[in-house]
């Protein structure tokens, strides 16, 4: 039988950072209701958490690692040929899916604005 580890709060929300745009889609469906419970925990037969919900929660931590990630690749100066978003094989600091997905991150924030 495998035994599998009990992740902490940070833990879990690192590893939610690094599922490429999990952390957004968290955000995104982890919002108040008009009652105001969690409209993403909803269950089928009842209303959802309170809002912030423990996943919300997760998605913020998540959010300020991706935050600081960002920082740390723009100290860089020379492109390492790896990705610092998602690891995969990049000509600069970041691949072009990667930066796309910030691009249309950007646009969003500032559309709601």
């Amino acid at each position: 039988m495998t035994k599998t580890k009990k992740l902490n709060f940070e833990e879990f929300a690192w590893e939610v950072f690094r599922m490429r745009g999990a952390w957004r889609r968290l955000l995104a469906w982890h919002v108040p209701d008009d009652s105001g419970r969690c409209a993403g925990c909803h269950e089928d037969q009842g209303a959802g958490h309170p809002w912030p919900c423990t996943l919300h929660a997760v998605a913020v931590k998540a959010a300020r690692f991706h935050e600081e990630w960002i920082a740390l690749v723009r100290q860089e100066t020379e492109p390492s040929g790896i990705c610092h978003g998602c690891g995969g094989p990049a000509e600069g600091l970041v691949c072009g899916s990667c930066e796309q997905e910030e691009r249309e991150a950007r646009e969003k924030e500032e559309s709601d604005d």
